[in-house]
């Protein structure tokens, strides 16, 4: 996936999520923030395993005001971290499309954390026109 090409839209405003008991101090892996040039946070992209499972919680704040969401990936055979980031950005009311083909929308579920960083990248694009950095901390 190449970053330049991918774009995100909010098609719906998400809904607040609580992150008390199931998976705020369990098998913290990392986190995805999007800054801007005067490190304001644009987004904070929180990863979780819990067992088998890995969970998203994501907060989003831009011009159209706040949004969250949370998603999470089980099974075997692909990306978890991508799944659950996919089902978050899509809970935050997100969706990743081909710059230049806004009706071909597109997933990076299963795809890995390269995807991560340019999905992220591609909604802090949305939201301001300001230079975002994605930076990662890990658990």
């Amino acid at each position: 996936m190449d970053e330049r090409k991918m774009k995100a839209k909010l098609v719906s405003l998400g809904r607040e999520i609580s992150i008390k008991g199931n998976n705020a101090n369990n098998g913290y892996d990392g986190t995805f923030l999007v800054m801007d040039h005067n490190w304001n946070r644009i987004i904070d992209c929180r990863i979780y395993w819990r067992g088998q499972s890995c969970h998203c919680h994501m907060w989003v704040s831009g011009n159209d005001g706040y949004c969250s969401g949370s998603g999470s990936a089980g099974g075997y055979g692909y990306d978890k971290e991508s799944a659950a980031v996919q089902d978050a950005i899509t809970a935050c009311g997100y969706k990743l499309y081909w710059k230049g083909k806004s009706k071909d929308y597109c997933s990076i579920s299963g795809v890995g954390r390269t995807a991560i960083d340019q999905a992220l990248m591609a909604i802090g694009k949305s939201i301001t026109s300001k230079q975002l950095k994605v930076i990662k901390t890990y658990g």
